[in-house]
């Protein structure tokens, strides 16, 4: 099987965040992508900031330590749902971590699943089983549809985790009501962990431009029109009126200060522009 080529954004995050994985599995799964679309975005973004890589590990991190936690202290399988998986290597970090309480990895994109689930039986078969990959957009009202009655139905007995995480810069309001609508639950067993970007206007003038500047670039590489963002009160009443409880609420010098124990960076919490939340729902 050739490497799979990746266009320029997928190419210049996995380069960007594969300092936060590890392991045999993770190096074997990179080694089949061809990141070679990514190198001059990459270089461009660098110029701009030539620490941005960090701000993608350590947010990595983050979701990686959370489940670490969540999973080891838990006594329950999971079902866990990557909305905009892409060409991420999150599931098989998932599963060669906590393969005991995981009962299935659904990953979700409008292209390339196909390719990485041929990935998945030839040289990960191991995983393969556990893991499920779907060609659809996931705010179609067809594809909610068949996740909610998943979730609901085939496995109301099982704890879903929902990782909205890299995708939300690419949705509207509407559509992250949507979903959060279709996993919502009785008795809040489910769990959604969200990544956005904030208005960048309510960022720290000294660090505007990074944001402003890096983005522009992934747009101008991509043909994207517009990288959504979002108030944190948006969010927040989004998740409240589902029944949703705020668990954790991260931005990234909490992030900072968590992987490096003092902030260098992100000496003050408006310098940055990424929140992480998670919400039982």
């Amino acid at each position: 099987m050739r490497q799979i080529k990746l266009e320029p954004t997928a190419s210049l995050m996995l380069q960007w965040g594969k300092e936060a994985f590890s392991g045999e599995v993770i190096n074997n799964f990179v080694n089949h992508m061809d990141l070679s679309a990514g190198s001059s975005l990459m270089n461009e973004c660098n110029l701009i900031c030539d620490w941005y890589n960090q701000v993608v590990v350590q947010g990595k991190l983050f979701v990686r330590n959370y489940l670490d936690e969540l999973l080891r202290k838990s006594e329950n399988e999971h079902l866990i749902i990557i909305p905009g998986a892409g060409k991420s290597p999150l599931a098989l970090e998932i599963l060669s971590r906590h393969p005991e309480k995981v009962n299935k990895v659904i990953e979700i994109d409008i292209a390339g699943m196909d390719e990485k689930i041929e990935l998945y039986y030839k040289f990960f078969p191991g995983f393969s089983e556990k893991i499920k990959c779907i060609t659809a957009d996931v705010t179609s009202e067809s594809i909610l549809a068949v996740l909610k009655t998943m979730v609901h139905e085939y496995y109301q007995d099982i704890p879903c985790i929902i990782l909205l995480e890299g995708i939300t810069y690419f949705l509207s309001k509407r559509e992250i009501e949507k979903i959060v609508s279709s996993f919502a639950s009785a008795g809040n067993k489910n769990i959604l962990l969200i990544e956005y970007l904030k208005p960048l206007k309510e960022v720290n003038v000294s660090m505007r431009h990074i944001p402003e500047r890096i983005f522009e670039k992934i747009k101008d590489h991509t043909g994207i029109k517009q990288i959504s963002s979002f108030q944190p009160s948006f969010i927040s009443k989004t998740l409240s009126k589902k029944g949703g409880k705020l668990e954790i609420k991260k931005n990234l010098a909490d992030l900072e200060k968590n992987s490096h124990g003092k902030n260098k960076i992100f000496d003050q919490s408006d310098k940055g522009w990424i929140e992480y939340e998670v919400w039982n729902i």
